[in-house]
């Protein structure tokens, strides 16, 4: 009978040991996503506020703040799918910024923002349901 309480207890003691250390790995796995989406974002931030110090044209002003607060403002605890195609427009902006005769930068700053208005919604998406 004593056998038997004791195996019980070490399976119970076991099996609580297991559960505790699943759990922290995936709060561990959470915590390294939610600091990569918190880089990315101040990485995109810190792009656009560098592009509003040198912005050589006052008709940019205005769209590249927009653009800023949104970015500010935004969800940055979790990835999405279109943070890969972020990179790379905000990397065209900088280079029509700096070059007057390239892509339509008006046009340019309203597909960032409509990647964000999108990441944004995304992620509150993929939220929903979750603690």
């Amino acid at each position: 009978m004593w056998i038997m309480i004791l195996l019980a207890s070490a399976i119970l003691i076991i099996a609580i040991f297991f559960a505790v250390r699943y759990t922290f790995r995936k709060a561990d796995n959470i915590s390294h996503t939610h600091s990569q989406a918190m880089v990315f974002m101040n990485e995109c931030q810190n792009r656009v506020l560098s592009m509003l110090s040198n912005v050589p044209d006052s008709d940019f002003i205005k769209p590249l703040t927009t653009l800023h607060e949104m970015i500010m403002y935004s969800d940055k605890s979790g990835n999405s799918e279109l943070d890969w195609k972020i990179d790379p427009l905000l990397t065209r902006l900088e280079m029509s910024l700096a070059n007057t005769e390239g892509e339509d930068v008006n046009a340019l700053i309203d597909e960032a923002k409509l990647l964000f208005t999108r990441r944004s919604e995304e992620i509150r998406i993929s939220k929903r349901g979750k603690f």
